[in-house]
């Protein structure tokens, strides 16, 4: 990949601020990422947004750095998504004296740094990650397809049983048996869902091990909402949200009781996440 073409500082301003502009324009009320956790995940998942957050961990970065740090994406994707996190405060930007000016970026304080916390934890443990510590562009989109997933209500429904379809089709999303098929076909494809037929002539679909570990990431990003209510303005987890973490965590519990009762290694590391319950969920931060 050759290197990004360079912009002074008042390009990639226009670059970030219309984008900014722009957000609003998808939703008559709000922007993707002001849609709860489901908004969230689509942020992270649709460009360069954790790629960005990971680099600046390491502390604040000249705009055509961090273009040099955030792998498999142009400078001018960069530069819009710089954009949609400074709106959301994560981001912090001050500019820098100079011809041509320069602009640097860092994570905001605590906002900022946890979030990329958050997000690094997941990305190290449940993407796909290259020898050198690089997170595979493309894996990112998983997290879109898990915004879905969540938001459609599916992934509620399939953490209690498998389904078909057609039962799935029958939730209040809108979307029709046709629509769910396309979808259950790219969240096979993703490893999001597994085809368990058990004996019966209708497919029916399930949740794999890599979506119930995705949990964490859903648990961690609410956990991040509740407490800076200042940037998102809307509570963490909605009631429905938080008993769908509580019957996932009920599963993987029983699962790792039954592997340990076999002599068997449980087959992911565990993380405690404090979600605003008295006893904090301790989900697998990692399906590998």
């Amino acid at each position: 990949m050759g290197k990004p073409a360079a912009m002074t500082g008042k390009e990639e301003s226009t670059i970030a601020q219309s984008s900014s502009q722009a957000g609003p324009a998808l939703s008559s009320e709000r922007a993707p990422e002001q849609r709860g956790v489901p908004g969230l995940l689509r942020l992270l998942g649709a460009g360069a947004t954790g790629p960005i957050l990971m680099a600046l961990q390491a502390g604040p970065l000249r705009s055509k750095e961090l273009a040099t740090q955030v792998p498999g994406f142009a400078s001018r994707t960069v530069y819009r998504y710089l954009g949609r996190l400074s709106d959301l405060k994560v981001l912090a930007r001050e500019g820098e004296a100079g011809v041509p000016s320069r602009v640097i970026y860092r994570l905001t304080e605590p906002c900022g740094v946890e979030l990329a916390g958050v997000v690094h934890d997941y990305a190290k443990t449940n993407l796909i990650v290259l020898p050198n510590g690089d997170v595979v562009p493309h894996s990112w989109s998983t997290l879109a397809l898990l915004g879905d997933l969540w938001e459609s209500g599916m992934f509620q429904a399939l953490a209690t049983d498998s389904c078909t379809a057609t039962e799935l089709a029958r939730l209040d999303h809108g979307l029709s048996f046709h629509q769910i098929s396309r979808r259950m076909t790219l969240l096979l494809i993703d490893g999001l869902v597994q085809e368990e037929r058990g004996g019966q002539k209708r497919r029916r679909y399930g949740l794999t091990e890599k979506a119930l570990c995705s949990t964490a990431l859903i648990a961690g990003l609410g956990v991040w909402r509740e407490k800076h209510p200042d940037v998102i303005g809307e509570p963490g987890l909605t009631a429905a949200e938080a008993a769908c973490l509580d019957r996932v965590h009920a599963v993987l519990h029983r699962r790792v009781v039954a592997q340990v009762d076999k002599g068997e290694p449980a087959g992911y590391s565990r993380s405690p996440i404090a979600t605003g319950h008295q006893e904090p969920y301790v989900i697998p931060m990692s399906w590998n």
